[in-house]
């Protein structure tokens, strides 16, 4: 704990300070407000007090005494307040009393004159007594009601009874109200039953419409009654021939006689229509009955019931009558439904149809249901939601009494085994009753677990529970009755855990996660699922058998046993048969099942994957013969059958996932039922199991990887994860064609086999298709796959012959072998392959289709729609309704399209054509719409958004499918507009601005360039740069090691220099934070040094330093490549080397330059005698000649220098003031590659020099608030736009920025 400090007792004191401070003002605050309460603002919340009725004293005193502390009276207030709340007896009794003078006396004397002794039969007598008055709400007459329980010892059942009974209604409507066991809990049921009746009286008052069921004939009379109460009288309806537009006596049909509404004809009634048995065998017969009976149940004699569904409370309708389960199309917002139109029939031959059907829980009286329910428009029925007779048909039954209405739920226990052919369900039942599992023959076939190492694995036991702990006994008592498990006393103990399955009970497994990481894996194969499915081609009669508890069929090694042991509260077992949890349980046991059944499989009617065995037939009798094999070499192997999960002789089975039947392959509807049921994506690992879930069914669902892709490309990890509307787009889309029951057929050798290919920049698409009995192609595969950024930037007769080296590669196993035909609408694929020469990639590619045996058809693109929707990016291929109906509307208006319309469809207009009304231009056997100017923009717009490609890749995804009048012009100038890519392009072609040397001076030590390198290899003496200082006229440098780059080391190092060399007239650097600090600016205005900044990300600027900082470090690499931590010891000789080097730009050596003479090295030989006087002579008249020299030299390097930058460059563009600019980003950080490369936008507000200008920014955007730049590093923001086809917008966004 930290010790306190004066500081922090000095903040404790103050927030007690400020807490005292916040409570007096609250008290000061309250104080306020009941000053400000009087008396005759409460008079109306309090009751007058008689004597003469049954209100009670007690109840009158209480309120009384809880305003008065509410409001703050004071005694004297409270008993004259009080005074003035009595009347009659109690006034008089009050005025007839002598020396009450206090409210505490008058209190007294109250309770001792008017205290009821009332007993609870009193009190229960009038809660009896007491029923709901037409003139008050249900709520009030529950508070009265409550107020008279409380002057006796009511309980709030008995409470709620009383209430119950005194509202005036039919036992069938109350027994909404039955059920609840607090008061809090009843005021619930009585909102859903205030809301049921306020429903029930707009149905009965016509503002709604009678519910518009059909009247089954068993409950037409009820219809009538409902009529001759005034029930529909407010509906206008003939019931002579159903019309609305008059009444019966005014049919104009009357003399026809009654129509009737099964066969819509006249002269008889539909309970005699003689079509009406016809139409019955129909239905029954295709099994698709479209129209419902719904019952039109007398308004009084309606059962509804309280019900959740959707996690929504309300109350349904019970209609026995009603075929299906309804409710109302608002009640399903947000909910996953598929599209499901069912016709309804209502009464008197009304007709309306159902709009979504979906699965859902339905919770009624405390039990759940599984329901099938439609959904059809609010105003069609009267209640949120009917329970039809489906219910009660299956898992559920009506119980209806005097006063209550319950569903039960039942269970249905059946001994019958799934059989699909009834009449041989003798033979079957004999068969499984027969059945005796005795292990006459054995396999050598045993588990052994070999581990990485010998140190024994131990943990202990879990704490269970005691529920937990009996189930544990029982389990383990039953596995050493069936000789499974026995006591152990291995060094190895894993513990167990409990389980719970689908059904309620219990499983207890072992956790073998520590033992698994040390076993040497078994790579025995499992079956692949796509082999299996394929061996299923021809069947019609499928068996499916499973294993129970298979693993336990296979014995353990008894070296392996040990391994094995695991541990319970009470004691420690081991396994002597394979137990599950155990990594290499799986593939021993399918080499195991594989070893039982090795003959039969040869045969090709036994598929086996895992404990899952299917036998295949042709025929009922067939399947019986080999299911008696299967059963017979399972007995002798003593393998126990689960039969609950067994199916017998059916026609459709669920294998692996998926629905089977006759050649037909579908995804299974319990796992679509997980697809529809997905919850909504929130993070990355929700989108790794719905593409997994979805991804295993990928072949049924065609452009799939298109679909996913905006799901798959937020799982990189270059892209911001972000869930937008795209995700959720393809998320409902994959659900969507999922939900809508894909059929595919099974893959037949001896079939006509096709294979059709399509490819575009996004994404290769085939499709696999075989000839059936009907002469027709059929699917039997769908392959999809997105394109990578270096295939996307391939030729399109690349694209499409990659596409056929994709296709044929996932198809190898069905077509290696096999004679079939591709099709394709590439014309150049088989020249291509005929030239003697071929690029590298595609002679890649036609080395791998020379195994195949094919045939190569081409079809124009017009003819491959079916496959050209597996490669085109959604955005840009899907041509919907709406888009239509705009294009039609704006050819209309576009002046010139319509004269082109009007011309074609007259006298014909060369290319053009007219289809549906809309206008296309005939282009190289190819038809494009013709796009008006008013819809151009949007739809290049939509093309270059895709990806924000160049003009190139626009024009060429807009020529496939539109006509567009300068296309390239426009294209152009909308990308030159793009603010995205204005921000994140490069600038192209030659860079802008010549170079602009710096005057140099003619006077040493005038202009010093200064920098930092580094940071290098640390030191021992902590060394990490180089402080770098040149002469601008000689060139002479000083090099300083530093241990940081703070301003407080350079301005030690000017110090030094200073002493000897004095200040510079003009110091040159960079931006970096130890020449922009404070402590710099004021060394350099002390000095008098003229400091000058070169313009951000400009390193030219500084050009003199930033060349000689990469010869320093060449030169010190190379002298420290054996120590790198050493480089400060060399240094100073690098400066002297630098120093006494001949410079080109000065024609001789900066230090003879700066002193007039050549630098004595160590090495030289001893030094001669001092110059004498006549060098000192010549000296002086010599250096003014040899600087003039070094100028020129100066001037005639930078000539040089400047013809070679400038012939690379363009004159820089002239900026004015108040321009608005992006400038580029100097500054990237880790992560940041994918971020914008420019950044704005920014106005120009002044130069700083030749072509540098500084820049304040606009708006809220990234960058820097002021800074400075060049023109090189500068875009315009966006270019003016004058042509009148150009929306306004695009102007009114660089304004606005």
């Amino acid at each position: 704990m930290a010790p306190r400090t004066p500081k922090t007792r000095k903040a404790k004191a103050n927030a007690r300070t400020n807490e005292t401070t916040v409570a007096i003002e609250e008290k000061d605050t309250v104080n306020q407000v009941r000053e400000s309460i009087k008396f005759h603002d409460v008079r109306e919340s309090l009751n007058v007090f008689t004597g003469d009725d049954t209100y009670s004293i007690i109840k009158w005193i209480e309120d009384l005494e809880e305003m008065s502390e509410v409001c703050g009276w004071s005694d004297v207030e409270l008993f004259i307040y009080s005074k003035r709340l009595l009347s009659r007896t109690a006034a008089l009794y009050l005025r007839s009393e002598t020396g009450i003078k206090s409210w505490n006396l008058m209190r007294e004397c109250l309770m001792n004159e008017f205290r009821n002794n009332l007993t609870s039969a009193d009190v229960h007598r009038q809660l009896t007594a007491r029923i709901k008055n037409n003139d008050e709400s249900h709520q009030q007459y529950l508070f009265k009601m409550m107020e008279i329980a409380k002057q006796g010892d009511v309980s709030e059942d008995s409470l709620l009874d009383y209430v119950i009974a005194g509202i005036q209604d039919s036992e069938v409507n109350k027994a909404l109200l039955y059920g609840a066991t607090t008061i809090s809990e009843f005021k619930i049921k009585l909102q859903l039953y205030v809301k049921m009746k306020s429903r029930m009286h707009i149905s009965e008052s016509g503002i709604s419409k009678v519910f518009n069921g059909a009247a089954s004939n068993h409950n037409a009379g009820n219809i009538k009654q409902n009529s001759m109460s005034g029930v529909a009288n407010t509906i206008i309806r003939c019931y002579n021939c159903g019309s609305k537009t008059h009444q019966h006596r005014e049919c104009p049909d009357l003399d026809k006689g009654p129509k009737c509404f099964a066969c819509r004809s006249f002269g008889h009634k539909s309970t005699e229509c003689p079509d009406k048995e016809t139409q019955t065998k129909q239905v029954n017969n295709d099994e698709k009955p479209q129209v419902y009976q719904v019952n039109a149940i007398n308004t009084n004699e309606r059962i509804f019931k309280e019900i959740n569904v959707l996690g929504i409370q309300t109350l349904a309708l019970i209609d026995t009558g009603c075929d299906l389960n309804l409710c109302r199309q608002s009640l399903i917002k947000g909910i996953d439904a598929v599209n499901a139109e069912v016709s309804l029939s209502g009464p008197a031959g009304t007709m309306f149809c159902t709009k979504k059907k979906f699965i859902t829980e339905l919770e009624v009286d405390n039990a759940t249901y599984t329901v099938e329910v439609y959904s059809v428009p609010d105003e069609d029925i009267m209640c949120d939601f009917i329970i039809g007779r489906s219910l009660f048909q299956t898992n559920a039954e009506l119980k209806i009494s005097p006063g209550v209405i319950e569903i039960n739920k039942i269970t249905i226990e059946t001994s019958e085994f799934d059989v699909g052919s009834r009449e041989h369900y003798p033979v079957i039942k004999s068969m499984i009753a027969n059945y005796v599992p005795c292990a006459t023959e054995t396999t050598p076939i045993k588990t052994k677990i070999i581990v990485s190492d010998e140190e024994p694995i131990y943990q202990r036991s879990r704490r269970l529970s005691p529920k937990e702990k009996a189930i544990v006994e029982s389990q383990v008592e039953e596995w050493i009755k069936e000789g499974i498990i026995r006591p152990s006393c291995s060094d190895y103990a894993s513990p167990i855990v409990i389980v719970p399955k689908k059904d309620g009970s219990f499983r207890v497994c072992v956790d073998y996660c520590r033992l698994n990481n040390k076993i040497i894996k078994d790579r025995y194969p499992l079956p692949l699922i796509e082999d299996q499915l394929d061996k299923l081609q021809g069947a019609r009669i499928f068996s499916t058998l499973d294993l129970k508890n298979g693993f336990f069929h296979v014995a353990m090694d008894e070296e392996s046993i040990k391994y094995t042991s695991f541990i319970t509260p009470e004691a420690q077992y081991e396994f002597m048969k394979t137990p599950f949890g155990l990594c290499i349980a799986p593939p021993i046991f399918q080499r195991f099942i594989n070893h039982v059944f090795k003959d039969i499989m040869r045969m090709g009617y036994l598929l086996i994957y895992m404990d899952d065995l299917v036998i295949i037939s042709s025929t009922v009798e067939e399947n019986i013969e080999r299911l008696k094999i299967v059963l017979r070499t399972t007995a002798n192997h003593g393998l126990k059958i689960n039969w609950k999960k067994c199916q017998f002789l059916k026609k459709e089975i669920d294998y692996l996932g998926y629905r089977i039947k006759h050649n037909k392959l579908s995804p299974s509807p319990l796992k679509l039922a997980a697809v529809v049921k997905y919850p909504r994506l929130q993070n990355a690992k929700h989108i790794q199991s719905f593409l997994g879930l979805t991804g295993y069914f990928r072949k049924f669902i065609k452009d799939y990887a298109l679909i996913a892709r905006p799901l798959s490309e937020i799982l990189k990890k270059s892209i911001p994860f972000v869930i937008g509307p795209q995700q959720e787009s393809a998320f409902n889309m994959l659900k969507k064609k999922l939900t809508e029951a894909p059929v595919l057929g099974i893959f037949n050798p001896e079939a006509v086999t096709e294979v059709h290919t399509d490819a575009s920049m996004y994404g290769f698409g085939a499709i696999l298709l075989q000839k059936d009995s009907d002469n027709l192609l059929h699917p039997i595969y769908f392959m999809s796959k997105k394109t990578t950024q270096a295939q996307q930037r391939y030729h399109s007769y690349e694209l499409e012959i990659l596409a056929i080296v994709e296709a044929v590669k996932k198809f190898r196993s069905y077509l290696l072998g096999l004679q079939f035909k591709i099709v394709t609408d590439c014309a150049a694929f088989t020249k291509t392959l005929e030239k003697r020469e071929l690029a590298t990639r595609v002679a890649r590619w036609a080395l791998l289709l020379s195994e195949f045996n094919y045939t190569i058809e081409h079809r124009a693109g017009s003819n491959m729609a079916h496959v050209d929707a597996l490669s085109r990016y959604p955005i840009c291929m899907n041509i919907n309704s709406e888009f239509i109906a705009q294009l039609q509307k704006a050819q209309q208006n576009d002046i010139e399209v319509k004269t082109l319309t009007s011309e074609a469809r007259m006298n014909g207009c060369g290319s053009y054509i007219v289809e549906n009304d809309l206008l296309y231009e005939t282009r190289d056997d190819r038809k494009l719409l013709v796009i008006p100017k008013g819809m151009q923009k949007e739809l290049i717009r939509n093309a270059h958004n895709v990806g924000h490609f160049g003009v190139k890749k626009v024009v060429e995804l807009l020529d496939r499918e539109y006509s567009i009048s300068n296309i390239l012009e426009k294209v152009e100038r909308f990308i030159q507009n793009c603010v995205p890519c204005i921000l994140i392009n490069r600038k192209q072609g030659k860079q802008e601005g010549f170079l602009n040397t710096i005057d140099k001076g003619d006077l040493p030590l005038h202009t010093w360039h200064i920098d930092f390198l580094g940071p290098l290899t640390n030191t021992p003496r902590g060394y990490k740069h180089i402080l770098v200082i040149i002469d601008a006229f000689t060139k002479f440098c000083w090099l300083f090691p530093t241990r940081s780059t703070t301003s407080k080391e350079v301005v030690d190092k000017m110090n030094i220099l200073q002493a000897t060399f004095g200040n510079p007239t003009r110091l040159i650097s960079d931006r970096g934070a130890a020449f922009t600090s404070g402590e710099f600016k004021k060394y350099c205005s002390d000095s008098h040094i003229y400091h000058v900044q070169i313009t951000t990300g400009m390193p030219r600027g500084n050009g003199q330093v930033e060349r000689l900082n990469d010869t320093i470090a060449t030169v010190v690499a190379k002298l420290t490549i054996d120590d790198p931590g050493q480089w400060f010891k060399y240094v100073p000789r690098v400066q002297m080397a630098l120093n006494s080097s001949w410079q080109r730009s000065i024609n001789m050596t900066p230090f003879k330059l700066t002193f007039g003479t050549e630098m004595k090295h160590p090495d030289l030989l001893p030094l001669c005698s001092l110059i004498k006087e006549e060098y000192a002579k010549s000296f002086l008249e010599k250096r003014e000649a040899e600087r003039q020299e070094a100028k020129q030299c100066i001037l005639k390097a930078q000539q040089e220098q400047k013809k070679t930058f400038d012939h690379r460059r363009v004159a820089a563009t002239d900026y004015r003031i108040g321009d608005l600019v992006a400038i580029k980003r100097t500054q990237f950080l880790p992560l940041s590659k994918i971020k914008s490369k420019y950044l704005g936008p920014y106005r120009i507000t002044g130069r700083c020099g030749p072509n540098r200008y500084a820049v304040w920014k606009v708006g809220s955007g990234e960058g820097p608030e002021k800074t400075s730049t060049g023109t090189d590093y500068m875009k315009k923001w966006k270019n003016c736009l004058t042509s009148d086809e150009d929306d306004e917008d695009s102007v009114s966004e660089a304004d606005s920025a």
